[in-house]
């Protein structure tokens, strides 16, 4: 019967040790519900930052594509004409720094995956094929070694371009199963 009386909610609790008890109670309860939020919070933050990630490098690397597009078309251009004009190389110059500064923005962001030096190593395979099949253009080789060249730069191509898909595909599943 004390026990009641001590607990009752109409009359105040005259144990000091029991007022102890239940303000210390009370407040871990605070600080432990105040960690789990801040913790949940901060694990939320994280996942927010992994999904931008993954978003900013699916961009570069559809990006990536587009250019990757665009300088074969011009491979194909300089091809046709059997010559290489200042335009032409001015366009090659430009899309070749623009892809360099998507390189670097997905190094950037992602430094520690190993495929995307493997797709790094894939461009700069492409780039010197390329380069390559540009000079034996300039210095007038005849069209059946230029038409070898070209079949190798295709496979390097497709090859990239393959591993470019296949890395958009990976940033998004991650950013997919983040969400």
């Amino acid at each position: 019967m004390a026990d009641q009386t001590l607990l009752s909610p109409n009359k105040p609790v005259k144990s000091k040790s029991l007022k102890q008890s239940l303000f210390s109670a009370t407040w871990t309860v605070i600080l432990a519900t105040s960690l789990v939020a801040g913790l949940t919070a901060i694990g939320i933050q994280q996942l927010n930052v992994r999904v931008d990630k993954s978003t900013q490098i699916s961009l570069l690397l559809t990006r990536m594509k587009e250019q990757l597009s665009r300088l074969n078309s011009l491979e194909w251009e300089a091809i046709a004409q059997t010559e290489i004009d200042d335009d032409l190389e001015e366009e090659l110059i430009e899309y070749r720094e623009d892809t360099t500064g998507l390189i670097a923005g997905l190094k950037s962001l992602d430094p520690q995956n190993a495929q995307l030096g493997m797709l790094i190593s894939l461009y700069q395979g492409y780039e010197s094929e390329v380069d390559s099949t540009l000079n034996l253009i300039e210095q007038g080789t005849s069209d059946a070694e230029i038409a070898t060249k070209v079949f190798e730069i295709d496979d390097v191509y497709d090859e990239l371009y393959a591993e470019i898909s296949a890395q958009e595909d990976h940033y998004s599943a991650r950013k997919d199963q983040t969400q």
